[in-house]
C-alpha cells in the first residue's frame, strides 16, 4: 500500500482543523496544503481571542497555533485551552518563527515534568508506596 495514501487516510480522520495565525499568507498556504493532503475542514482565526472562541465553539480535532498573535498571545491561548475540560484533549501544534519561543516552551515542559515527577514521588513516599534504602 502507498505510504502517502495511508498517511493521508489516517490524517483525514482528523477532519476539523483550526488554524490560529495572524499572517494571511501563512493561513492560505496551510489551508491549501491541508486540503490537498486530505478531506479536511479548515477554519481560521486571525487573532488569539477569536481563536480561543472558535476552539471552544467548534471543538476541532487539531489546532495549529502561532505564538505571536494580536489580542491574546498564542502561549496564553494554549494555557487556557489545556486547562479547560472541554478543550484540553485537543492536540495543538505550535507554529513559530522564533526559535527562542520554542526553546522556552520545551524548557517549561521539561521543568513541569520534573516538578510533577517529584510531587508524585513525594506523595508515594508519604503514602508508604516507596521504601527508602
Amino acid at each position: 500500500m502507498n505510504l502517502r495514501l495511508t498517511v493521508g487516510k489516517a490524517f483525514s480522520l482528523l477532519n476539523k482543523i483550526l488554524i490560529i495565525e495572524d499572517e494571511r499568507d501563512v493561513v492560505d498556504l496551510l489551508t491549501l496544503n491541508l486540503k490537498r493532503a486530505g478531506n479536511f475542514v479548515v477554519t481560521e482565526a486571525l487573532d488569539g481571542a477569536t481563536g480561543l472562541q472558535k476552539a471552544r465553539a467548534e471543538l476541532p480535532q487539531l489546532i495549529l497555533l502561532d505564538l505571536m498573535l494580536p489580542e491574546m498571545p498564542g502561549l496564553e491561548v494554549c494555557k487556557v485551552l489545556k486547562t479547560d475540560r472541554t478543550t484540553r484533549h485537543i492536540p495543538i501544534i505550535i507554529l513559530s518563527a522564533k526559535a527562542e519561543e520554542i526553546d522556552r516552551i520545551v524548557e517549561l515542559h521539561y521543568q513541569l515534568h520534573l516538578i510533577l515527577g517529584d510531587l508524585c514521588l513525594a506523595s508515594a513516599k508519604h503514602n508508604g508506596e516507596v521504601r527508602s534504602g
